[in-house]
């Protein structure tokens, strides 16, 4: 709906941020640094530290998988921040708590998809626009924390369950 709103007002970029993130003051300046470094891309990513423990990583990019039915995963998850890349990598899909995006892209790619209640709306939408040739990149260099909400402790919230199953 956002998207929607602000469709036509002449934003070169847009950064779409979940309400749980935390962005140190760089975060922006380091986004559009590797934007103009690669303007071959349109879709840009961070890294997402894990709020208990900043020192590691909870999502650097996320995985697709066909071969032996669906699966998805975070690339990185739980590993030390020292063993990323140095340099933008691509990523089969970025998870949508945090994406950093040319606005141009959408004209071509369209809106995030609203058939979906909560979850998975992000991975059919850039999966879609790495088919149309625009590929999502991983910049190591942002790092952002997510104070997940739908975790309790150390394990998912039972709600989680409940939205990512539906």
């Amino acid at each position: 709906a956002a998207l929607r709103l602000i469709a036509d007002l002449p934003y070169a970029y847009l950064w779409i941020l979940n309400p749980d993130i935390t962005a140190p003051p760089e975060a922006l300046a380091r986004h559009l640094q590797a934007a103009e470094a690669h303007p071959d891309h349109a879709i840009f990513g961070p890294v997402l530290r894990r709020s208990a423990d900043e020192r590691r990583v909870a999502s650097a990019g996320s995985r697709l998988s066909f071969e032996g039915g669906l699966s998805t995963g975070n690339l990185y998850a739980g590993e030390l921040l020292e063993v990323l890349p140095d340099a933008p990598y691509e990523a089969d899909f970025l998870t949508g708590a945090a994406l950093f995006l040319r606005r141009a892209i959408l004209d071509e790619i369209g809106l995030i998809p609203e058939r979906y209640f909560l979850y998975f709306e992000e991975t059919d939408w850039l999966v879609g626009a790495a088919r149309k040739g625009h590929p999502s990149l991983v910049v190591p260099q942002v790092r952002l924390t997510h104070h997940k909400r739908s975790e309790a402790g150390d394990l998912p919230a039972t709600y989680y369950f409940y939205y990512y199953l539906r």
